[in-house]
C-alpha cells in the first residue's frame, strides 16, 4: 500500500474508537452535569422501534469482536500474511466501544437517539473508507480477506439499516413543552391540586408545600397537644418523602452541577482551612497516595526484573542480590511504611471532618425553634445526623475514587506500551463489563439495601423512643410491649440485613468471574507472545502479578459510584436540614435583651396553634390579661389543654408574638 493510505488507516484506526467513546461518554456527562434535566429535550420512538433498534449496537460489537478473533487466528496461522497494526487497533478500539453503546442502550430508558444515529453514519464511513484505502478490494483476495470483507459489509449495511430506520421512526419532543396528552400522564403526587383539571386548590383541603424558612408550615400539626406529652406530632414517612422529592426537584431544576454545588456548604468543615496539624497530615495523605501509584507498578516490575536476572544467572552461581534488595526495600519498607501514614492522615482527617459536621448539626438542631422539634420524631432527626454526618465520603471520591481510575489509566497505557493494544483494551473491556455487573447488581440489591435501611432506621426510632419517653412507658404499664416492639424491630432489620448481605455476595462473586476470565485471555495473550518470541518469560510472571494488584481498582470502582450515590442521599437528610432555618428570628439590628428588675405584662393576648389561613384553628388563649411585679409569685391553674404551658412558650418566645392577634405582652 502506498504510504497514504498507511495514514489514512492509521488515522481511522486511532481516531474512530476515540469520537466513539466521546461521543457516549464526554459530551452526555458534560450535558448531564451542566443542563438541568428538566430541560433536556428528549427523542422518542415507539417501543416496537426501540427494541428493533437494539439489536443493532451489539450485533455490531459482535462483527468487531469476531473480526479481532479472525485477526489472532490469522496471525497464529499464516505468518506470511500478518493483518497490520491499525487494522487490530480499529477492530479492537471500536469492540470497546461499541460493547459500551450497547450496554447504554439496553439500559437506557429514554436513549439520545441522535447519539445513536451519529455513531451508526460514522460507523458506516469509516469501514467504507477502509474497504477503499484497504487492500481487500485492490487485489486479489484469498480466505482471510473474503472473511474480513463479508464481516465489514455485514457490519456496514447493519449500521446503515440502522441510521435510516432510526432517522425515519425520530420524533422530537422536549420536557418543558407539555403535549396534550400530559394531563393524563402526570404524576399526581408532584402536581398540586390546582393543577389538576377540573378542581381548584381546595378540593382535598391539601395545604400546599411550604418551604422550610416559612413559619406557618411548621405549624400544621400544633394544637391544644402541644401541652400534652401524650400526643404525637409528626409523620416521619412523609417526611422521607418529602425529602426524596426535595432531592429529586434539586437535581431536576439544576443539573448534577448544581445539585453537587449546593453540597458545598459542607466543604468548609471537610476541609482543614485553618487546622494546621490536620492540613499536614492531608499533604502526608496527598504524598502517600503519589507513592502507592508508583509502587503499584514498580513492584511487578522489580520481580519481573528478578526473574531476567534468574534466568541470565542460570548455573553461574551468582545470585541477583541487588535486584532482590530493590525488591524487598519496596516491598516492604516502602509499601508498609506508606500503608502506615496512609492510614493514620485517613483516621485524623475524617476525624477532623466528622467532629466539624457534627459540631455543625448539633449546633444548628439546638438553633432552632421549638415548631421544629414537637413536629418531628427525635429518633429520625438523631438518625438524620448520624446519617448525614458521615460526609467524609467526599474526601474518599477525591484520595480513593482518583488514584483508582489513576492506576488504571497508567495500567491501559503501559500494558498497550509494553505488549500491544490487545491487552489494554481486554483490561478496559473487563472494566466496562465488571462496571455494568456491579450496576446490575446494585439494581437487584438497590430494593433490599432500601428496606434495610429502612428498618435500621425504625430500630433506631424505636430504641430512642422508648429511652427518651421511659416514665410514660412506665406510667402506662407499656414496658413490655416497647420490648416487643423494640425485638420486632430488630429482627426486621436483621433479616433484611441477611438478605442485603446475601445478594451483594452473589453480585460480588459475578465480578470476580469477570475479572477471572479477562486475566485467563490476558495470560493467554502473553503465553502466545512468549511463545512466539516477542516477550520474555519475565513478562509473564509481570502480568500475572500486575493483575494482581490492578483487580482491586477494577472491583472497588463500580462499588465506589454506588457507595457515592447512597451517600448522597443520606448527606441530602444533613442538607435540608440545614437549610431549615429558626422561624422566630431578630430583626436586623435588634438591640440585646436588658433583664433588670422586669416587670411582665400580658394585655387581651390570645393565641390558637395552626397556621393562620386553617378555619378551625383551635383558640388556647382568649383575651388574658395580668401583669407580673419584680418578685412576684403567680401560679398558673387550670385543666389540660387551658393554655398554661401556652403561656410560657409565649413568655420564653418559643412562638412569635406576631402570632398573638388579640393583644401583646411586654417586658
Amino acid at each position: 500500500m502506498e504510504p497514504t493510505t498507511d495514514s489514512v488507516l492509521d488515522a481511522i484506526s486511532i481516531a474512530y474508537p476515540l469520537a466513539l467513546i466521546a461521543l457516549f461518554t464526554a459530551i452526555p456527562f458534560t450535558r448531564a452535569l451542566f443542563s438541568r434535566k428538566s430541560r433536556l429535550p428528549t427523542h422518542a420512538v415507539t417501543e416496537a422501534q426501540q427494541r428493533r433498534l437494539r439489536w443493532s449496537p451489539p450485533l455490531i460489537a459482535l462483527t468487531f469482536m469476531a473480526e479481532a478473533t479472525l485477526y489472532h487466528v490469522q496471525s497464529r496461522f499464516d505468518k506470511n500474511d500478518l493483518p497490520p497494526p491499525s487494522a487490530i487497533r480499529f477492530v479492537l478500539g471500536s469492540s470497546l466501544g461499541w460493547s459500551l453503546i450497547s450496554i447504554l442502550l439496553l439500559e437506557s430508558k429514554k436513549p439520545a437517539w441522535p447519539s445513536y444515529i451519529i455513531a451508526w453514519i460514522l460507523t458506516a464511513s469509516c469501514n467504507v473508507a477502509q474497504l477503499v484505502a484497504g487492500s481487500p478490494l485492490k487485489s486479489a483476495l484469498n480466505r482471510w480477506d473474503t472473511t474480513h470483507l463479508a464481516i465489514q459489509l455485514l457490519r456496514i449495511l447493519n449500521a446503515a439499516g440502522a441510521a435510516m430506520y432510526a432517522t425515519a421512526a425520530l420524533k422530537r419532543s422536549s420536557t418543558h413543552n407539555n403535549s396534550p396528552g400530559d394531563e393524563e400522564t402526570q404524576s399526581l403526587s408532584n402536581a398540586s391540586p390546582a393543577s389538576l383539571p377540573g378542581q381548584t386548590s381546595a378540593s382535598y383541603g391539601v395545604a400546599p408545600y411550604r418551604d422550610n424558612d416559612s413559619n406557618n408550615g411548621k405549624d400544621d400539626n400544633d394544637n391544644d397537644g402541644q401541652d400534652s406529652d401524650d400526643e404525637e406530632m409528626n409523620d416521619d414517612d412523609k417526611e422521607e418523602q418529602r425529602m426524596k422529592r426535595l432531592s429529586q426537584q434539586r437535581l431536576a431544576e439544576s443539573g448534577w452541577f448544581g445539585y453537587l454545588r449546593g453540597f458545598m456548604i459542607f466543604l468548609p468543615h471537610l476541609i482543614p482551612y485553618k487546622d494546621r496539624f490536620t492540613q499536614l497530615w492531608l499533604l502526608v495523605l496527598i504524598v502517600c497516595t503519589c507513592v502507592d501509584r508508583v509502587t503499584t507498578l514498580l513492584i511487578p516490575l522489580q520481580l519481573a526484573n528478578i526473574i531476567d536476572a534468574l534466568t541470565a544467572y542460570q548455573g553461574t552461581g551468582h545470585v541477583p542480590l541487588k535486584e532482590l534488595a530493590l525488591y524487598f526495600i519496596l516491598n516492604l519498607p516502602v509499601r508498609l511504611a506508606v500503608q502506615i501514614l496512609d492510614s493514620c492522615a485517613r483516621t485524623r482527617i475524617s476525624q477532623f471532618s466528622k467532629y466539624q459536621l457534627n459540631s455543625l448539626a448539633f449546633s444548628h438542631v439546638m438553633s432552632l425553634s421549638m415548631d421544629y422539634h414537637t413536629s418531628r420524631s427525635t429518633g429520625k432527626v438523631i438518625t438524620a445526623i448520624e446519617q448525614g454526618t458521615d460526609l467524609t465520603f467526599i474526601l474518599d471520591i477525591v484520595l480513593g475514587l482518583g488514584p483508582r481510575m489513576v492506576d488504571l489509566l497508567i495500567a491501559a497505557v503501559y500494558l498497550t506500551k509494553r505488549f500491544d493494544a490487545s491487552t489494554g483494551v481486554v483490561m478496559l473491556m473487563a472494566t466496562v463489563i465488571n462496571a455494568y455487573v456491579t450496576t446490575k447488581g446494585n439494581k437487584f440489591t438497590s430494593a433490599v439495601q432500601r428496606k434495610y435501611v429502612n428498618n435500621d432506621q425504625e430500630e433506631n426510632k424505636v430504641l430512642y423512643d422508648a429511652i427518651s419517653n421511659w416514665y410514660t412507658v412506665e406510667i402506662h404499664n407499656q414496658a413490655k410491649r416497647e420490648h416487643e416492639r423494640y425485638n420486632s424491630a430488630v429482627m426486621k432489620a436483621l433479616l433484611s440485613m441477611r438478605r442485603w448481605s446475601d445478594l451483594s455476595e452473589i453480585v460480588f462473586s459475578t465480578q470476580e468471574v469477570v475479572l477471572e476470565i479477562g486475566y485467563i485471555i490476558v495470560c493467554y495473550m502473553i503465553a502466545t507472545r512468549v511463545a512466539d518470541g516477542h516477550s520474555t518469560v519475565s513478562s509473564f510472571v509481570f502480568i500475572t502479578s500486575y493483575w494482581s494488584v490492578i483487580s482491586w481498582p477494577i472491583m472497588s470502582l463500580a462499588h465506589q459510584l454506588h457507595s457515592t450515590a447512597s451517600q448522597l442521599v443520606k448527606a441530602e437528610w444533613l442538607y435540608q436540614l440545614l437549610l431549615t432555618k429558626p422561624s422566630i428570628q431578630d430583626k436586623p439590628g435588634a438591640r440585646p435583651l436588658q433583664i433588670n428588675n422586669c416587670e411582665i405584662e400580658f394585655k387581651n393576648v390570645g393565641f390558637a396553634y395552626g397556621p393562620e389561613q386553617q378555619k378551625q384553628r383551635r383558640q388556647i388563649l382568649h383575651n388574658i390579661s395580668f401583669t407580673a411585679a419584680p418578685g412576684q409569685t403567680i401560679a398558673l391553674v387550670g385543666e389540660t389543654g387551658s393554655g398554661k404551658s401556652t403561656i410560657l412558650k409565649l413568655l420564653y418566645r418559643f412562638y412569635d408574638p406576631g402570632r398573638c392577634p388579640a393583644g401583646p405582652f411586654r417586658l
